[in-house]
C-alpha cells in the first residue's frame, strides 16, 4: 500500500476513534463516576507505544536492499506522521472528556479553560491530520524520482539528471540526503517547500530509509544512464534485475 493511502486510513481511524471515546468518557463520567481522561490516556499513551514501534521497526528494517513495488514504480517507504497526529486528536479527546466532565459538575471556570485549550489543539490537530494525510512518498517511476511530502511535491525526470551520479553516499555521511547532479533544472517540476529538499538547481533526496542509501543512489545511476530501462520500473522483473546489476556494499 502507498504510503499516502495508509496515511490516511490511519488518520480518519485515529480522528473517528477520538471522537467515540470523548463521547464514552463523558458518558462514563457522567453515568458511572469515572474519572473522564482515564480512557483517553490509555489510548494517547497505546497510540505514542505504536508509534514509537514503527520507529523501531523502520530502523531495525533499515539497509534492505531492495525497493517496495508498486504499480508503475519502485517505492522507498518513508516514516509517516499518522501516529503523531492521531495523539494530538487523542489528546482533544481527552480534553473535550474534561470539559464534559467540569460542565456536569458545574464547573464554569474549569469547564472554559479546558474547552479553550480543546479548541486551539483541535485546529493543530487538524492541521497535523491534513498533513498527515497526505502522506510521504519517494518513488522511481518510469519519467523520473517523485517526492511527496505534506508541504512539497517535486519530480525530477530522469532525462535532467548527469550521467555518472550520485555516487555512493559514504558510510558516515555529513548530511543525511543524497545530492544529485542535474544538466536541465528547468525540467525539474516542484510545488511547495520543505526544509532539506535542496533546489532544482541542487536537489537532495533523503536516505534515511528502508533502503539502502547505496541501492538508492545506485539504482538512480544506472537510470540516468540507461534509458532503455526506465520503461520497465515497477515491474517484478525489472527489479530482478536492477537488484542484480547494482553490486552490494
Amino acid at each position: 500500500m502507498a504510503e499516502p493511502s495508509r496515511s490516511r486510513t490511519l488518520v480518519i481511524g485515529l480522528a473517528a476513534a477520538a471522537v467515540l471515546i470523548a463521547i464514552f468518557s463523558a458518558l462514563a463520567n457522567i453515568r458511572w463516576g469515572m474519572s473522564p481522561e482515564a480512557i483517553p490516556c490509555v489510548a494517547i499513551v497505546l497510540v505514542i507505544v505504536a508509534g514509537l514501534a514503527q520507529g523501531v521497526w523502520f530502523w531495525k528494517r533499515s539497509k534492505q536492499w531492495r525497493f517496495w513495488l508498486v504499480p508503475g514504480g519502485f517505492d522507498i517507504p518513508m516514516p509517516t506522521i499518522a501516529f503523531k497526529a492521531g495523539a494530538l486528536f487523542l489528546f482533544v479527546a481527552l480534553l473535550a472528556a474534561r470539559v464534559s466532565g467540569a460542565a456536569y459538575r458545574g464547573d464554569v471556570i474549569e469547564a472554559s479553560v479546558f474547552g479553550i485549550a480543546g479548541l486551539l489543539v483541535s485546529a493543530l490537530a487538524v492541521v497535523a491530520g491534513v498533513f498527515a494525510a497526505r502522506g510521504m512518498t519517494l518513488r522511481l517511476t518510469p519519467e523520473g524520482i517523485e517526492q511527496r511530502l505534506p508541504t512539497f511535491r517535486r519530480l525530477i525526470p530522469w532525462v535532467a539528471l548527469a550521467p555518472g551520479g550520485p555516487p555512493a553516499p559514504p558510510a558516515k555521511p555529513v548530511i543525511n540526503a543524497i545530492e544529485l547532479a542535474v544538466t536541465d533544472p528547468s525540467l525539474i517540476k516542484q510545488s511547495g517547500g520543505v526544509l532539506g529538499a535542496g533546489t532544482p538547481q541542487r536537489p537532495y533526496v533523503p536516505h534515511s530509509t528502508p533502503v539502502h542509501p547505496w541501492l538508492l543512489a545506485g539504482a538512480i545511476r544506472w537510470y540516468a544512464e540507461h534509458p532503455e530501462h526506465r520503461t520497465a520500473i515497477g515491474t517484478q522483473a525489472e527489479h530482478d534485475r536492477l537488484i542484480a546489476v547494482v553490486a552490494k556494499p
